[in-house]
């Protein structure tokens, strides 16, 4: 943040004092935890929040976007992987050793569509 040629930074330390550097020409530290500053507005610093109950309606319309989006990327992938697994083990001809290390790659990723996949829809709808 920079106002009238002053840029602050804030320092996160594992300790429980927290500095905050004003530099200019000549760079000095101020102590937020001492009873004696005098620049206690440089140590003041809020994030914001969102107020309970309020959400935009992008959110509203995406989340639910997002949500289509990727079920049918699952359904995809498990239609796909079982029909190349299908293939592999169906057909003779399809049985050489390259096709078996593609339905392996399938199996594995047939797999991943199970178990991980929901699991990521949950949590990116949350």
């Amino acid at each position: 943040m920079s106002a009238d040629g002053f840029t602050f930074f804030a320092v996160q330390s594992t300790s429980s004092l927290t500095t905050v550097a004003a530099t200019t020409a000549s760079s000095t530290a101020v102590d937020c935890n001492s009873t004696l500053n005098a620049t206690a507005d440089l140590c003041a610093v809020t994030s914001p929040t969102p107020e309970v109950g309020s959400s935009s309606w992008v959110a509203d319309v995406v989340a639910p976007l997002i949500a289509v989006l990727l079920s049918a990327v699952i359904i995809g992938t498990l239609l796909g992987n079982t029909c190349v697994i299908l293939a592999v083990t169906v057909y003779d001809k399809m049985r050489t050793l390259s096709n078996v290390l593609i339905a392996s790659l399938g199996s594995a990723d047939l797999l991943v569509a199970i178990v991980v996949m929901p699991i990521s829809l949950q949590v990116s709808n949350k």
